[in-house]
């Protein structure tokens, strides 16, 4: 391979990466998802994530909404979430909300629900959650700033 055809794929790789593009594999873990951004582009169109989570007795939940600053939001389908704590990572599936609230912004918005052993009330936390576009592509995207509430 040449150093021309070298330089240009490993662009492409890079630049996937850091679009928080990833391919199935080993769960992620606190780095990958520390690193996934706060906004992805979709066809000039950036979605963000929203995320409340909450610590009700035993059981940790999060409250996620991507939205986009227009109407229609971008073909994706959440399938994880992740949460990174100061004693690891949370994870649980995406479970779509049946009454969304989004107010004026167009949204789609769902839970993840699970065991909150580890997890301590008033904690900063990162919310990430893994998508899929209407390829088959897989991506991350994270919430700016969360902390866990009662």
């Amino acid at each position: 391979m040449t150093r021309a055809a070298s330089f240009v794929l490993t662009t492409a790789v890079v630049g996937l990466v850091g679009c928080g593009s990833l391919g199935s594999g080993p769960a992620p873990l606190a780095g990958d998802l520390l690193s996934a951004p706060t906004a992805l582009n979709f066809k000039g169109q950036l979605l963000r994530l929203e995320a409340t989570p909450r610590l009700n007795g035993e059981t940790f939940g999060v409250k996620v909404r991507l939205h986009t600053s227009r109407a229609p939001t971008p073909r994706v389908t959440p399938l994880n979430v992740y949460v990174v704590t100061g004693g690891g990572v949370w994870d649980a599936p995406y479970r779509r909300d049946p009454a969304p609230s989004c107010g004026q912004t167009a949204c789609v918005s769902g839970l993840a629900r699970g065991s909150g052993d580890g997890v301590q009330n008033g904690e900063a936390v990162q919310v990430v959650v893994q998508l899929k576009d209407e390829r088959g592509r897989l991506f991350w995207l994270r919430d700016s700033y969360a902390r866990v509430k009662r």
